[in-house]
């Protein structure tokens, strides 16, 4: 079970890591260009994949994203913004949210 975990976050390091470090660059997936959509995919990305790219360098000072803190206020900021503007679709069950 270990080997599956270290797998799931060295491949998720290896897809996602530059796009954490290029975090600003992806600052307009809050726009309503990419809708609900791109707010859920920046959620997810600094919310969870950052933790896999953190356990990944697990004990190595040399992890090259932000503290998991700032990731998550970022997180949470763009998850504030989701709820602001994304009512009606959350709402009218247009967007697929897990079961709480």
């Amino acid at each position: 079970r270990r080997n599956v975990g270290k797998k799931v976050d060295r491949d998720i390091t290896e897809k996602f890591e530059s796009v954490i470090i290029r975090q600003s660059e992806i600052e307009e997936w809050n726009s309503e260009i990419f809708g609900y959509e791109g707010k859920l995919a920046k959620i997810v990305l600094m919310d969870q994949f950052s933790r896999h790219i953190h356990r990944h360098y697990s004990g190595d000072t040399s992890c090259p994203i932000p503290p998991q803190s700032e990731l998550d206020a970022i997180a949470y900021e763009t998850a504030k913004s989701f709820v602001e503007n994304h009512k009606v679709e959350m709402n009218c069950g247009m967007i697929p949210l897990p079961m709480m």
